[in-house]
């Protein structure tokens, strides 16, 4: 009975181990959404950049990017100071239709949530902290979020900062084909 336990637990070892690493050359990479960075975001994010700063708007953080599907939601962590206005913009791919902001305080209260059709969200914060800007997606695809400061008292528009994703982000029409009617 012994030997019989014994070449059960060598096997039972020999089956983990075989089991516990991928074969050689079979390991995959996973890799941060925010390594998929799009050419075609940035460049119509800049776009944007330079109209809020045209508004006395200031950037004040890299862009927060990732990968969302349909219903799914994404949460960035940002430090917000009483007295100042945060404007936080928003562009996508061409799939994800809709991408709604909400700032939430530090409790988990939503404090302000964009307006439908709206890439954007203006929040002027009555106490500093630890805010969380939720993203949540209608589609599927890439996203990129800047953060904008500035002083209370600076309105600003989100109408008018950029055309909506269907125009803006579509690739040109094949060669040879005309867009006309």
């Amino acid at each position: 009975m012994g030997s019989r336990h014994h070449l059960s637990l060598l096997i039972a070892c020999a089956l983990g181990a075989s089991c516990a690493e991928p074969p050689p050359g079979e390991t995959e990479e996973v890799r941060p959404a925010d390594e998929y960075v799009s050419q075609e975001l940035d460049a119509e994010l800049d776009r944007i950049a330079e109209r809020v700063r045209e508004r006395g708007y200031s950037p004040a953080d890299d862009p927060w990017r990732g990968f969302l599907t349909d219903g799914a939601t994404s949460t960035h962590r940002v430090s917000v100071r009483s007295g100042r206005c945060v404007v936080l913009v928003a562009v996508a791919s061409s799939q994800l239709v809709s991408l709604e902001l909400a700032v939430h305080d530090g409790d988990g209260a939503e404090m302000v949530r964009s307006s439908p059709g709206e890439w954007g969200v203006r929040y002027c914060a009555a106490t500093s902290g630890v805010h969380f800007v939720v993203a949540r997606a209608e589609g599927d695809g890439l996203f990129a979020v800047r953060r904008f400061d500035g002083p209370r008292g600076l309105a600003i528009r989100f109408d008018d900062l950029r055309a909506p994703p269907s125009e803006a982000l579509q690739p040109p029409p094949p060669p040879g084909r005309s867009t006309a009617p």
